[in-house]
């Protein structure tokens, strides 16, 4: 149930995304700044760094909630729909397994990485760690997978940068009426 059903929210959004690209295409021409990019192995204090630079209001980093829920619904404009949400599904998730926060700081209000933005490109190797789909581990691993990955890489970082997350800024001025 869990991997069908944010198999949907990853599809929603996109159709959303789209849709609110489609109203206002003037999102397409929102400047976002570039991005600081931190590169580092895993285990190697990359999240801390990240949470750090994060605290400096010279930077924007998305929280948990928004890389998870990127676009909103028309009648969430505000996000305490899916701000209550990801705090539901971090407490479950940490509920769960409360040792995945030995593994990483999860937060639904916090600064996160763009690994959720990723889920929503459906290459991420996220979607391995909710559901046993060997066909699907399998094409993630072919020489096809591997251009697709680095092409929509490319592709959902302009997306991402452009659609998503000038969406959030757009969304931050815009009035909700």
């Amino acid at each position: 149930y869990f991997w069908s059903g944010r198999l949907h929210g990853i599809l929603v959004a996109r159709l959303r995304g789209r849709d609110w690209v489609r109203r206002h295409p003037e999102i397409l021409e929102e400047r976002v700044p570039p991005p600081l990019v931190i590169l580092g192995l895993s285990r190697t204090d990359t999240t801390l760094l990240h949470r750090l630079i994060a605290a400096d209001k010279r930077f924007y980093s998305a929280a948990w909630w928004e890389c998870r829920f990127p676009v909103p619904a028309p009648d969430d404009m505000d996000g305490a729909k899916r701000i209550a949400v990801a705090k539901a599904e971090v407490a479950a998730m940490l509920e769960a397994n409360p040792d995945l926060l030995s593994i990483h700081p999860f937060d639904a209000m916090g600064a996160d990485e763009d690994i959720l933005l990723m889920d929503q490109t459906l290459l991420s190797t996220t979607s391995e760690t909710m559901a046993c789909i060997p066909s699907y581990y399998d094409w993630l691993r072919t020489r096809r997978a591997r251009v697709a990955l680095v092409v929509a890489y490319s592709a959902s970082l302009v997306l991402v940068a452009v659609s998503y997350l000038a969406v959030i800024f757009q969304l931050r001025r815009m009035d909700p009426r």
